[in-house]
């Protein structure tokens, strides 16, 4: 059987490339490539083009489009450009306007516009200035502080937007941004004529609880329900799309060594990572939630939800919910196409661990691992299928 590559971003120098032999269960690895900028934080693969992907560089503000060469993940730059904002923090492919990208410093989302062939339209020599990227939504213009009262204590990082991640609805082609700082997830639209991202009037998504913190989300597959990940209060938010202002249901991803009795560790935890993978036989699909931090001397947890084939918005905690072992400071959680697979980055101490999906699909199976190093610090995973 084929070794599947997988590539990781860090926060670090370098994009590692693993092999997973699916048959053998066993992971090596690859080559290592580190000709972009610090902190390649963030992988996104170009939805038609196999061997294209985009990685940013959080600490200087940068952008990469990168090619795959060969089964080992040897990679090489087809072109960079700066990103439009400062801490560019995930990045989205979208089929009119490009590539879009959040920043969590600045808060702004900003668009870059690619060739058929995957590079930038606007782009820079290496170490040179690149124009500005094709446009910028400002979420400072709509942002208002939460008033402290006393029930409710202003939380430290929502004094600002802080835009965690873009998301393109599967059917609409709307960018969804979760916004950390603004405690808003924004639903923006692209204006073919404008050619710039405007947001959807009505169309945010809030009614979230003071210190949510949304982070990242995802859409079931019908695109009428959205699973948001709150990285400060370590809930998952659900909504419908025709209530945008009103949540259905909310589910904490804490285990209860985390949650009882009411202390500060609670507030130590930090929501990471949040995937929806279909069932092989057709059945429930799997919510998968990463947290960080955890006091717990079994580590931090992966939370394991089932969705209900009935009704999307009603989630259950699957019958072995939580899943420990991985390590700590869990940031990434990805699985390859067919979901039988399920690849988790820990950056602390800088392993990456493979889970295989048994018995009815709401269980996981370590089946292999390897380490990069606390040097390394893994954090994102990207499978190249």
């Amino acid at each position: 059987m084929t070794e599947k590559l997988i590539l990781i971003g860090t926060h670090g120098h370098y994009i590692h490339a693993l092999l997973f032999d699916p048959e053998k269960k066993t992971l090596r690895m690859g080559t290592r490539f580190g000709e972009t900028s610090r902190d390649p934080s963030w992988l996104t693969a170009h939805p038609t083009l196999s061997d294209v992907i985009y990685a940013n560089g959080h600490v200087y503000g940068k952008v990469f489009a990168l090619r795959v060469t060969d089964k080992e993940g040897t990679l090489e730059v087809m072109s960079e450009a700066q990103s439009g904002g400062a801490g560019p923090t995930h990045i989205a492919v979208h089929p009119q306007a490009g590539i879009v990208i959040a920043h969590y410093k600045t808060g702004n989302v900003t668009t870059l516009a690619i060739s058929p062939t995957g590079e930038f339209l606007t782009t820079m020599s290496r170490g040179g200035i690149n124009s500005s990227p094709t446009s910028n939504f400002d979420p400072l213009q709509h942002f208002s502080a939460l008033p402290a009262t006393p029930d409710f204590a202003f939380h430290p990082r929502q004094e600002a937007p802080h835009a965690h991640q873009v998301v393109i609805h599967p059917q609409s082609g709307d960018v969804f941004a979760p916004d950390l700082g603004s405690n808003v997830v924004w639903r923006l639209r692209w204006d073919v004529t404008k050619r710039e991202l405007l947001p959807v009037s009505a169309g945010a998504l809030t009614g979230f609880s003071p210190g949510d913190g949304p982070r990242h989300l995802v859409f079931h597959p019908d695109g009428k329900y959205v699973y948001t990940l709150c990285e400060l209060s370590s809930d998952i938010v659900i909504h419908s799309l025709d209530k945008p202002s009103f949540p259905i249901a909310r589910h904490s991803i804490l285990p209860s060594f985390d949650r009882y009795p009411a202390s500060p560790r609670a507030e130590q935890m930090l929501a990471s990572e949040i995937v929806l993978i279909p069932s092989p036989s057709g059945g429930e699909m799997l919510l998968i939630a990463s947290n960080r931090d955890s006091p717990n001397p079994d580590g931090d947890a992966l939370a394991l939800f089932t969705v209900s084939s009935d009704n999307p918005g009603q989630i259950s905690p699957a019958q072995h919910q939580f899943v420990f072992g991985a390590g700590k400071h869990l940031r990434g959680v990805a699985a390859n196409k067919e979901g039988k697979w399920v690849c988790v980055t820990s950056r602390n101490p800088g392993d990456v661990v493979m889970y295989e999906r048994v018995g009815d699909g709401s269980q996981l199976r370590e089946v292999a691992r390897t380490s990069l190093g606390r040097i390394m610090t893994p954090v994102c995973p990207l499978w190249i299928e």
